[in-house]
């Protein structure tokens, strides 16, 4: 077998239990391989389960603490290409990177997990997707969301056979390319029709509201600066589509000021380039080593005139 298609080795996370966060298996080296041949990258959990090579014993007030999701762990890019290693770099002060998969109630868990385990936080970069955060945190428990629209024996199967199954990473590969085969799986759900899967959210006030409120009571022990992880419905997806998600984004930052946290647009920074798609994957919604160079020279700056 190809070492390359042993699921054993590829990417994977630990679920949290209680006031445990989900982490990486400590002490581990995977892979994490996107079978459109978009990335095939090196990915090492350290002893506490984040994708860092540092101490936390070994940090110092003043030092930057990285909380996120995915996108801040830097999926898809090698590690040294995500934009917190590119700040560390450029600013000569450690940056702690404990992003994680989940939302902002599990960074909080991510917090408390960091500092019992020697973490000396003052500084926090907090880092929210809004695809993922923007939403009603007060809801109850028992709310249970909408089921997905992909649910179905295939939408239970697929990701057993991304854990478990050679075969299925080994067909996958193949079928990417060869479209009509491609067209096939999407419709059957096994595969995502990536870029075309961009999730178009309505405008929601109560929402935007609920996510700051989140937000700010997890900034309010910390010297605090808000990065925004933008919706890539910025730029993909038809012209009301477009239209809709600038005005959420440009509602968020505002709220997040108007409440008086300080805030770094993203989105505004891809904006200028000359074209912000190519800050993505071909297909992947996560962003590519460029984007994780444009998110860095932004939070660089106000960093910088922060400081």
């Amino acid at each position: 077998m190809y070492p390359a298609l042993e699921p054993s080795g590829h990417l994977r996370f630990v679920k949290g239990n209680g006031e445990i966060p989900t982490l990486g298996p400590r002490n581990t080296r995977l892979r994490q391989i996107k079978n459109t041949g978009d990335f095939d990258v090196t990915v090492n959990f350290n002893k506490y389960g984040f994708r860092d090579s540092k101490n936390l014993e070994d940090s110092a007030p003043g030092d930057y603490f990285l909380v996120g999701d995915s996108l801040s762990i830097g999926w898809g890019v090698e590690e040294e290409e995500r934009y917190s290693n590119l700040i560390q770099a450029a600013l000569g002060r450690k940056v702690f990177n404990l992003s994680i998969p989940g939302d902002m109630d599990n960074f909080e868990k991510v917090l408390g997990y960091a500092k019992k385990n020697g973490a000396k936080i003052t500084r926090l970069l907090l880092a929210i997707s809004m695809s993922i955060n923007l939403k009603n945190f007060e809801k109850k428990a028992e709310e249970k969301p909408a089921p997905s629209p992909r649910s179905g024996i295939v939408a239970t199967l697929k990701p057993i056979l991304m854990t478990h199954s050679a075969f299925y990473f080994l067909v996958t590969s193949f079928v990417h390319k060869n479209e009509m085969l491609k067209k096939k799986a999407i419709e059957l759900g096994f595969l995502n029709p990536s870029i075309e899967g961009v999730a178009h959210l309505p405008f929601s006030r109560e929402n935007i509201n609920s996510m700051t409120r989140r937000a700010a009571r997890l900034a309010e022990k910390y010297e605090t600066t808000i990065i925004i992880g933008h919706s890539r419905g910025l730029w993909f997806g038809t012209e009301d589509e477009k239209k809709t998600a600038w005005r959420t984004h440009k509602a968020v930052i505002a709220q997040f000021k108007k409440i008086g946290l300080k805030v770094i647009d993203i989105g505004q920074a891809f904006s200028e380039d000359d074209d912000p798609q190519k800050n993505y994957f071909a297909n992947d919604g996560h962003w590519s080593p460029k984007g994780h160079a444009s998110a860095a020279r932004a939070i660089i700056k106000h960093l910088k005139a922060k400081n």
